[in-house]
């Protein structure tokens, strides 16, 4: 019997139950379970009464300093270190580098004990690590030598599998493993949608927070919770992105404009932020100037690169992280010219001769309708035909100066096909919503992803799919 410390999986009841009980019919033992603090209250009493010790994310005040923890952050250096900032810069508002840090060692210092107490033989993910607590409790695992799994969505809304790293190319470590089977039938459907129009395709997340219903939607909750000083903040939430939004479109080319742009173009999508997308899969194009400035220093006299924002950005949700300078500096870019959001991305992805992302799901979505892609980071598309990983080849003007090639229908098929054949991977049934969050909170992945990751040689016996 394995010792078994997870991490997350509070989408509902029902998703903690399953993997609670997946983990322990595999013969295993739950030791210890981390949830983020407003999950706590929801998801701790049902784990207590299973007998697994729940423990928080962030320590209480004073908790570090009562039990006298060590303060020993895992040395961390160049990228990884860059990202734990960005992360912390996600869960507070720090005045200076200094409260930061005690931020950062507080939490530090009671993961790090969560982890020798618990003392697992395995440490599980229900996502990439994307918190300080869940970084860090990734970080120590590695540095302690604790094999990790986490678990990995897309990139299609149906697809969710199991890594051993978070900079593990999804591509490698799951497709390995496949049988060789033909591409199931949500894979087909959801490619026929995504080589359709992009009403058809829109993501539901996107769908379900535009238009005058969402609108109304938003309005009731806010009426309903009948709090005044939430209504009040996020009356002031929405007028800020709506100020950001309004010097966006300032900036940004007329539509009619750029139907008339001649010459090619590299059409770069951003992500919202802060999110994993980014951070930490993302690497050192966390900071998406990166990513823009080196395609614009690269492309050849008579490129455009156009830029458009992720509408998600100037909607309530994540804390925002955007503000003016940031389009300056995009717009101060010889080359660059941003785009107004009235532009669908799949006239944009027609219109490129290349798409850039971090991560984002366009770039899969690019390759499925005949284009190619550059991917910035560790996106679960990585490794599809007609995309290049441009954080590893670099960007140069060779990369321009050729054809490459494109995204083949049946060869993008064939990808989709050994992820479906592969143990490491369970897909969901179709349904056309394509709905991540409803498939989550319903548990259904984990039974059959937890029992094949701990019955999996290159997780528990600790391989590396280096």
């Amino acid at each position: 019997m394995r010792r078994v410390l997870l991490y997350g999986f509070g989408y509902s009841a029902t998703a903690v139950a399953a993997a609670a009980d997946a983990v322990r019919e595999a013969g295993d033992e739950p030791v210890a379970w981390m949830l983020h603090n407003n999950r706590v209250a929801a998801f701790g009493p049902p784990l207590v009464e299973r007998g697994i010790p729940v423990v928080p994310e962030i320590p209480a005040a004073g908790e570090v300093e009562r039990l006298g923890l060590d303060a020993a952050r895992p040395e961390l250096d160049g990228q990884a270190a860059e990202d734990l900032r960005y992360l912390a810069d996600r869960e507070g508002r720090f005045p200076h580098e200094w409260a930061r840090t005690l931020f950062l060692d507080r939490v530090d210092a009671h993961v790090h004990r969560a982890l020798v107490d618990a003392d697992p033989d395995l440490v599980v993910f229900s996502d990439v690590p994307h918190s300080v607590a869940s970084y860090l409790l990734y970080r120590w695992a590695r540095t302690l030598g604790l094999p990790t799994a986490l678990l990995r969505y897309g990139p299609t809304p149906y697809h969710v599998s199991y890594v051993d790293r978070i900079d593990a190319e999804l591509a490698g470590f799951v497709g390995a493993a496949a049988t060789g089977g033909p591409a199931g039938e949500a894979s087909t459907r959801h490619l026929a949608k995504l080589t359709g129009t992009y009403d058809e395709a829109m993501p539901s997340y996107i769908r379900e927070r535009t238009g005058r219903v969402a609108q109304l939607r938003r309005a009731a909750r806010r009426v309903g919770a009948l709090d005044p000083g939430r209504t009040l903040r996020s009356a002031r939430g929405t007028a800020e992105r709506n100020r950001l939004r309004r010097r966006y479109e300032q900036r940004a080319v007329p539509a009619a404009e750029l139907a008339q742009l001649d010459g090619p173009v590299v059409a770069v999508f951003l992500h919202l932020q802060p999110e994993r997308t980014t951070v930490p899969e993302g690497g050192a194009f966390a900071q998406q100037w990166r990513m823009v400035q080196a395609i614009e220093r690269q492309v050849p006299d008579g490129w455009t690169v156009l830029v458009r924002e992720h509408p998600s950005t100037f909607r309530i949700g994540a804390r925002l992280v955007r503000d003016t300078d940031f389009y300056d500096a995009l717009d101060a870019l010889p080359k660059v010219a941003l785009v107004p959001l009235g532009v669908t991305p799949f006239a944009l992805v027609d219109r490129a001769d290349w798409v850039a992302t971090v991560t984002g799901t366009v770039g899969f979505e690019a390759v499925a309708r005949g284009g190619r892609a550059l991917l910035f980071g560790n996106a679960a598309a990585s490794g599809c035909p007609g995309t290049v990983r441009a954080d590893r080849v670099g960007v140069d003007r060779s990369l321009f100066a050729a054809p490459a090639p494109t995204g083949d229908l049946d060869a993008v098929t064939g990808f989709l096909a050994s992820l479906d054949s592969s143990p490491r991977c369970w897909v969901a049934p179709w349904e056309p919503t394509g709905d991540i969050r409803g498939m989550r909170a319903s548990g259904a992945p984990y039974p059959p992803l937890l029992r094949a990751l701990l019955a999996d040689p290159a997780i528990v016996g600790g391989g590396s799919s280096t």
